[in-house]
C-alpha cells in the first residue's frame, strides 16, 4: 500500500514470502533480502527484522523528496511486486524568535 514520509523519517517494507509448495516461507538471517529503490539516491535501507510470524520488516528512511519511489524486494533472487513511497520535503520549525520592544 503507498505510503508518505518526510525526509528523515522512516517506514517499514513487510516482506512476507511464500515457499514453492505453496505455504508461507519463514524468513530468516539465512535469506539474502535486498531492497531497491527506483531513484536509489532518496532512500536509504535499514537491515532487515525478523518477525516471530516468519515475516520480515526492512526500515527505509527518506533522504531526499521524492513524488514517487518504486520501492522493491529480491529475497534469494526472487522479486516481489513494488510499492509506491512518496518522501516529502521536512516540515520547516521555528528555528529562533526575536522580540522586540517598541
Amino acid at each position: 500500500m503507498p505510503k508518505t514520509i518526510l525526509v528523515g523519517a522512516s517506514a517499514l517494507a513487510h516482506l512476507v514470502a511464500t515457499g514453492t509448495d505453496g505455504k508461507p516461507f519463514v524468513l530468516s538471517a539465512a535469506d539474502t533480502i535486498a531492497l531497491a529503490a527506483a531513484t536509489p539516491g532518496d532512500v536509504s535501507f535499514g537491515p532487515p527484522v525478523f518477525n516471530a510470524d516468519g515475516s520480515a520488516d526492512v526500515p527505509v528512511t527518506g533522504v531526499n523528496a521524492d513524488p514517487g519511489d518504486a520501492i522493491t524486494a529480491t529475497v534469494d533472487g526472487v522479486p516481489s511486486n513494488s510499492d509506491t513511497l512518496t518522501v516529502a520535503p521536512a516540515v520547516a520549525n521555528v528555528a529562533s524568535v526575536t522580540l522586540t520592544l517598541q
